[in-house]
């Protein structure tokens, strides 16, 4: 039995569960196929304007593919790479989902969906430097590094600006949130959170737990609970505001994450 490298079996998962979000980003995408067609409020005639400060060659080769006919085809061909990636890992399928994910970021004025198109991104990016060196464990570690640093100053950096914020510490902006129509929140979330010390708990809770994810690093005991607990942090999520797409991107970093907290403490230290 071939003996499988820590970073091996980081990357390894790191891909499969990115190969899930992409999947599920590449469905959302054609679900929403008639708003970026022709007579949807997402036009090509609209968009294409953005791309005038391309060279004309540039403008010629990016026309076809973000063409509604074209654009389809990008997003059912990275549906269909996620799902490789998914399944059995290989670099070949890389710098597919590496090319969509740029093609998609033009069409979409930079990102489709903000905070989870950025940590596909990275998750992305990582693996394609790691593929680029796949016998250097070096370059397989830094890259495993870089992801797991990127994912724990995006928890600790949101819960810094919460921190800064009155309405956060007084429970009031995570009461409106959960109120707004947008989200369409449960009626049982929104009575639960309309009583403010519960309010005031909760905000405090998903604070703390922002800030204090990048302790995770530190021991595997200690990523293990903050991994616990960004999971519970992301299903609330899911439930309350319906970002699922946050769930899944940001779970493609968390092997990472584990791998760097087992760094210093090699011995003993499996992957979940």
């Amino acid at each position: 039995m071939v003996a499988v490298s820590p970073e091996a079996a980081a990357l390894d998962l790191c891909a499969r569960l990115l190969g899930v979000a992409l999947a599920l980003q590449s469905v959302e995408l054609l679900q929403l196929r008639p708003a970026w067609s022709a007579g949807g409020i997402w036009t090509w005639d609209v968009l294409q304007d953005d791309q005038r400060g391309f060279p004309a060659p540039v403008r010629g080769l990016l026309a076809p593919l973000l063409r509604p006919f074209g654009f389809t085809c990008v997003v059912v061909l990275r549906l269909a790479a996620a799902v490789l990636l998914a399944a059995a890992p290989t670099p070949a399928v890389l710098p597919v989902l590496l090319a969509a994910q740029v093609l998609i970021g033009l069409r979409w004025r930079g990102a489709f969906n903000g905070g989870s198109d950025a940590m596909t991104l990275v998750v992305l990016l990582g693996l394609c430097v790691a593929a680029l060196a796949p016998n250097v464990p070096l370059v397989q570690r830094g890259a495993l590094l870089h992801i797991a640093l990127q994912a724990a100053l995006s928890y600790f950096i949101a819960g810094v600006v919460k921190l800064r914020g009155r309405r956060w510490r007084d429970g009031t902006a995570l009461f409106e949130f959960v109120r707004c129509t947008r989200y369409q929140a449960p009626a049982a979330a929104q009575r639960f959170l309309a009583r403010r010390p519960v309010a005031v708990a909760a905000s405090w809770g998903v604070m703390l737990f922002d800030t204090g994810f990048p302790l995770g690093l530190l021991h595997p005991v200690a990523c293990h609970a903050v991994l616990a607990l960004a999971l519970l942090f992301h299903l609330a999520n899911v439930w309350l505001f319906g970002l699922n797409r946050f769930l899944f991107a940001w779970a493609a970093a968390w092997p990472a994450v584990w791998y760097a907290s087992a760094l210093l403490w090699p011995e003993g230290a499996t992957l979940p």
